[in-house]
């Protein structure tokens, strides 16, 4: 009875997240519902009369010609809903005129913030979020990439400052600080400047990443008063400050246990009192050979968007959920497409009713979505697939050779949808090696995620085909490039599947882990097969499973049948 109830929640969160939804009440698990105007930035809001809007700018917005990258708000197309989010209009506002996305409680009035002629200003929306007064700030452009924070009468405008540090093009010093005003914009104050070390060529990496100090800072107010503040680093995570004078002062940054490298963390207050966090839970492919630290090379961690919830002011999260995956992750146009900055990486997200999310993530038109879903979706510990929705739960894709675009590869599809040999009409996914000299590395791989836990079991039916050549399976505590080479020096666990399995059966596998005990332990049916020791801590848990070819040329490959995750965070 128990299991059935529990196959019944699932194919019911299932439906859910791949239904239409009209109504609140419909919204559980991620649910696309439209197609912001711009990059992900800050343009996202509810306005005085319970409409949403979001407008275009923060990069690459829709009227730009082709795509092209562009900060130009001087024509200012948005969208609007007026059914909560669910359906969405194209609006034209007149020319000249603002609109204020932010709301300060203290005055009652809204307020917004914009790079005008090559310098920063204030704009003074009033009651009904229509700007009629703007200021100056100062007289050097600013880059706005997040929410200001009101703590009371005090608005705090987080910014990331660029200074050129030497002749080279795009050689940059960035650092954060905030703006800080508490008269509504007559008066400034800056805050103390926030840095962390440079990333440096070492290990597994042969160049050095673009290094940009700390950037794009997003902050919120802890419930003792303590200022929160998260930061984008070139790091593996990001890194976190703390300010306990209102945010003139910051200790010095920290790393957090989140991973996410050279990617925008947003983080803020639900209605209920919980925080909640989005970010790219991901780490990119290695650093290759002449990368210098001045510009990035290339992205390869954007595919994915992550959430996290705490519900003890930010001492614990829980989650760590794929919001979004890229639709075009498997792209073989992925670089020569249109657009500047592609993927993931950038979200904002407003609370649309009590526990109702709605985000903003990505960037080009082609990849960027407004996504809804419930909060109450991150707590759930339990995920499995069946294939029945293809691939659309994985991570499978291969780079091609040669970086095209802006700082990109285009990739194909490295593992395959096919037919389930044991049942008719039903799917299931082919992982095998094929050796292919035109792509970056030609591992095979995919990479599922489910709600992060620290102790729980992932069962596996799958069909290991006559010469199979083994395969890895591996636990992650973040997203890992499905080719990575260097994947399994990443993992908390990884134990390896051997060719003895190739005969043609289809076997029940079992992979029970526990990072307390810091094991892992596979079975085939009931007998244990492997075991392996989790080399370092998982302080948020387990949230990946990656399952990797080995690189073996006449490979058969394996069946992934389905799969399914039962944890305990």
């Amino acid at each position: 009875m128990k299991f059935s109830l529990f196959l019944l929640a699932v194919c019911a969160a299932f439906a859910r997240a791949h239904a239409d939804p009209k109504s609140y009440e419909e919204v559980f698990a991620p649910t696309i519902v439209g197609i912001p105007t711009a990059d992900a930035v800050m343009g996202l809001c509810k306005m005085p009369d319970g409409k949403i809007r979001h407008y275009n700018y923060g990069g690459q917005p829709e009227n730009a010609a082709g795509g092209a990258f562009s900060l130009d708000v001087s024509n200012r197309m948005y969208i609007e809903s007026s059914d909560g989010g669910f359906t969405w209009e194209k609006r034209q506002a007149a020319k000249g005129e603002e609109f204020g996305p932010f709301f300060h409680p203290e005055s009652g009035r809204y307020f917004n913030f914009l790079n005008i002629g090559g310098s920063a200003w204030f704009l003074d929306c009033g009651e009904d979020g229509k700007c009629a007064k703007k200021s100056q700030i100062c007289p050097w452009p600013l880059e706005f990439n997040a929410e200001p924070l009101v703590v009371g009468k005090r608005i705090l405008m987080p910014v990331t400052l660029r200074t050129s540090s030497s002749q080279k093009s795009n050689d940059f010093v960035f650092g954060a600080i905030f703006l800080i005003t508490d008269d509504f914009g007559k008066t400034w104050k800056k805050s103390g400047r926030l840095n962390v070390p440079h990333h440096k060529a070492g290990g597994t990496h042969m160049g050095t990443r673009w290094n940009h100090d700390a950037m794009e800072p997003s902050a919120v107010a802890l419930k003792d008063g303590t200022l929160l503040c998260l930061l984008r680093t070139s790091l593996d995570n990001l890194w976190q400050s703390r300010s306990k004078d209102g945010g003139m002062t910051w200790e010095e940054p920290t790393p957090t246990p989140f991973y996410g490298t050279c990617v925008m963390p947003k983080i803020g207050r639900l209605s209920d009192g919980r925080l909640l966090c989005m970010w790219s839970n991901a780490t990119p492919l290695p650093e290759v050979r002449g990368a210098d630290g001045v510009w990035e090379d290339v992205f390869t961690n954007r595919n994915a968007i992550h959430a996290a919830i705490s519900e003890d002011d930010g001492k614990t999260w829980r989650g760590f959920r794929e919001v979004l995956l890229d639709s075009r992750r498997d792209a073989g146009d992925f670089a020569d497409a249109y657009g500047a900055d592609k993927s993931l990486h950038q979200s904002q997200f407003i609370e649309v009713a009590p526990g109702k999310i709605l985000a903003a993530v990505g960037q080009s038109g082609l990849h960027r979505k407004l996504v809804m879903f419930d909060a109450g979706w991150l707590l759930e510990n339990s995920r499995e697939c069946d294939f029945s929705n293809g691939l659309d739960d994985w991570s499978v894709f291969n780079y091609k050779k040669g970086v095209r675009g802006h700082c990109a590869y285009n990739r194909i599809a490295g593992c395959s949808l096919e037919g389930n040999p044991d049942s008719a009409g039903k799917k299931c996914m082919l992982i095998k090696y094929e050796p292919d000299e035109s792509l970056v590395s030609d591992i095979r791989g995919a990479v599922w995620n489910f709600p992060a836990a620290r102790k729980g079991e992932i069962a596996l039916k799958a069909k290991f085909n006559k010469g199979f050549k083994g395969a890895k399976i591996m636990l992650h505590d973040r997203w890992i490039n499905p080719s990575d080479e260097v994947a399994e020096s990443l993992a908390l666990a990884s134990i390896r599947l051997p060719e003895s399995l190739g005969d043609g059966s289809v076997r029940d596998l079992r992979l029970k882990f526990d990072a307390g005990a810091k094991t892992a332990r596979l079975f085939d049916g009931d007998k244990k097969i492997a075991e392996a020791e989790m080399g370092r801590p998982a302080p948020v848990g387990i949230s990946y499973l990656h399952i990797q070819s080995e690189k073996s040329p006449g490979d058969a490959g394996m069946l992934l049948l389905s799969v399914s995750e039962k944890g305990r965070p």
